[in-house]
């Protein structure tokens, strides 16, 4: 019972929706009062909204090195507008080289000539032909499958 109490008053301490009734509840016993009045104490003990002292910014200044005062500007943030301009730039004539590669060949023979257009859907000529003859290249395992040698 008790460990009903304490869930009820931790979820409307904590800001979590929970009906009334059951605060009314919890709240009518004198445990759950106690229990509201323990939690209240628990968040002041460690509550951290404390700056610390002057004298701890004295007493630190003697230990810790001094750090050159800013003049306000950036140096980094200059540069980051240079390489994002860059970054497009690349991309942008990334994109347009290979769309142009694409849809013409720029494939040039040896002498310098061009090829002629691309057919991406005809294969391309053999420069060599490889022939296998059956029972000397490869054999038919009684599976059926063509074994290679």
């Amino acid at each position: 019972m008790e460990e009903q109490l304490e869930l009820v008053v931790s979820a409307y301490l904590d800001g979590e929706p929970v009906e009334a009734a059951s605060v009314l509840a919890a709240l009518d016993t004198e445990e759950g009062r106690q229990v509201l009045v323990d939690f209240v104490r628990l968040r002041l003990v460690v509550r951290d909204d404390e700056s610390p002292r002057p004298e701890f910014y004295g007493r630190m200044r003697g230990v810790m090195p001094t750090l050159p005062a800013r003049s306000g500007r950036r140096p980094r943030g200059n540069i980051a507008w240079p390489i994002a301009a860059a970054l497009a730039a690349s991309l942008a004539i990334g994109f347009w080289t290979g769309s142009a590669f694409t849809t013409q060949n720029v494939a040039r023979s040896s002498r310098g000539q061009s090829v002629g257009p691309l057919k991406p859907d005809a294969p391309p000529k053999a420069v060599r032909v490889i022939e296998f003859q059956p029972g000397v290249d490869w054999h038919q395992s009684p599976s059926g499958q063509e074994i290679m040698r």
